[in-house]
């Protein structure tokens, strides 16, 4: 379970009302139509930012934006008048979730690749305009109705620093945040990677000789003698592959986390990885004993930044199998070297093994900001009823009518305090309607 401890040394100390130059403008997109307007500009800018990457670049996004319509809206920002152009996108999604301490809904406003665990967050921006165009995203922000923003993953620090400066203290409270994972044992915001050497040979002299030897060992044990083999996903082998892969995801964490949870989570990793062959960047190795898989990487390799980023694993829980992922871990670093890649990311998570296998620290960033008014227009973004009612439904099949009253009450001073404006109250999402009880 996840913990979130604040960090004191950066918090807003002084109100702070942010200047947006009056040549700039941000449009809320929303349609698919004009999304797709935005290609262009959109490569033009991933070109000129080089601190953005893989879940920001158009590709990517587009992706997200095509299999969440509902839930996604850019804010881009532009110059006006003669030197018009674009200067800045900011894909954000919004939510409604219930407070079970506050016993209220609650608006939720996060980086739009949120939606699909994209493994970075941030902002797509023209360097030269960066300050502006941050000042104009985070003035457009404040106007939202929202009761809690939150962007974890940010990797320059820099920008997120600015962004949430630019929030005035007398009606909001922001901050950097921790956020740790496994009973506080795994800080969560450190993303270790390593800079590649030019050979394979070069990258194991920089490891520890107990390392070292441990890996040609066991290469020479398992994978010279053909005990053990390794498989690279195909476009014949992909459905197989990422089956295999999130199988032994769920062996492995599906009894750790709600089964609900899980499947959720497991659904979407699936949908990252499917996305991610459709645009020619899935990395994915299987150790395999025989026919027996043992473990699983899922990976990103990021053509446009020299960059792959380890996601996720499955493993066999077989105890046969040791050292297996620090054999598919080495193997992936000699063809990310071999390819002519520059780092190789392991990830979320400090984890002693991946800084054993050459990983440095490298710091992302997550910042919360609270709006200081529980006023329903200001904190509850209705674009429909799906949220609220999904958790109506699911207090009333765990049979707790008191709760799920309570929440019709909340449900319903949000209906008059902002009524809908996309059709009728009645018009319930039909996976709901499926799900009612006489």
């Amino acid at each position: 379970m996840a913990t979130y401890l604040p960090v004191q040394d950066r918090p807003l100390t002084q109100p702070h009302k942010p200047t947006v130059a009056p040549a700039l403008v941000v449009e809320t997109i929303d349609s698919k139509e004009t999304f797709l307007g935005l290609e262009q500009a959109w490569k033009a800018l991933y070109a000129q930012d080089q601190e953005s990457g893989y879940f920001l670049s158009w590709g990517w996004i587009s992706k997200v934006f095509h299999n969440n319509p509902d839930r996604i809206r850019i804010l881009a920002v532009r110059k006006t008048g003669a030197d018009a152009g674009y200067i800045a996108f900011f894909p954000v999604t919004s939510r409604i979730r219930w407070s079970n301490s506050d016993q209220n809904f609650q608006g939720i406003l996060e980086p739009g690749g949120r939606v699909a665990l994209s493994e970075l967050t941030g902002f797509l921006c023209n360097p030269d305009t960066e300050k502006v165009a941050i000042s104009a995203i985070a003035d457009s922000v404040s106007s939202m109705p929202w009761t809690r923003f939150s962007m974890r993953y940010e990797p320059t620090g820099r920008r997120s620093e600015h962004f949430l400066k630019c929030f005035p203290t007398d009606r909001f409270r922001g901050q950097f945040e921790d956020y740790r994972i496994n009973q506080g044992s795994v800080d969560n915001l450190v993303c270790p990677q390593i800079e590649l050497a030019p050979t394979y040979d070069d990258y194991l002299a920089k490891l520890s000789s107990n390392t070292r030897q441990k890996i040609r060992r066991f290469t020479r044990r398992e994978l010279d003698s053909g005990n053990w083999h390794i498989t690279q996903v195909t476009a014949d082998t992909v459905d197989r592959d990422i089956t295999i892969l999130m199988d032994l995801w769920m062996s492995r964490w599906g009894s750790k986390k709600k089964q609900s949870q899980a499947r959720k989570t497991a659904a979407t990793y699936r949908h990252m990885m499917e996305a991610s062959h459709e645009l020619g960047a899935l990395h994915l190795p299987i150790l395999w004993q025989g026919d027996r898989p043992l473990v699983a990487h899922g990976c990103i390799s990021d053509t446009s930044r020299g960059q792959v980023h380890f996601v996720l694993s499955g493993r066999s829980s077989d105890p046969d199998q040791q050292n297996s992922g620090l054999l598919l871990h080495s193997d992936s670093i000699r063809r990310a070297i071999e390819n002519g890649f520059s780092i190789y990311d392991f990830g979320h998570g400090d984890e002693p093994y991946k800084s054993s296998l050459g990983g440095t620290d490298k710091r992302l960033n997550y910042i919360v900001v609270e709006r200081l008014t529980d006023e329903i227009p200001e904190t509850i973004d209705l674009f429909n009823i799906t949220d609220p009612a999904r958790k109506i439904r699911s207090f009333i099949d765990k049979g707790d009518m008191s709760k799920a009253s309570i929440a019709c009450d909340e449900l319903l001073k949000i209906m008059e305090a902002k009524p809908r404006t996309r059709g009728p109250l009645t018009n319930i999402p039909k996976d709901l309607e499926a799900q009612s009880h006489d």
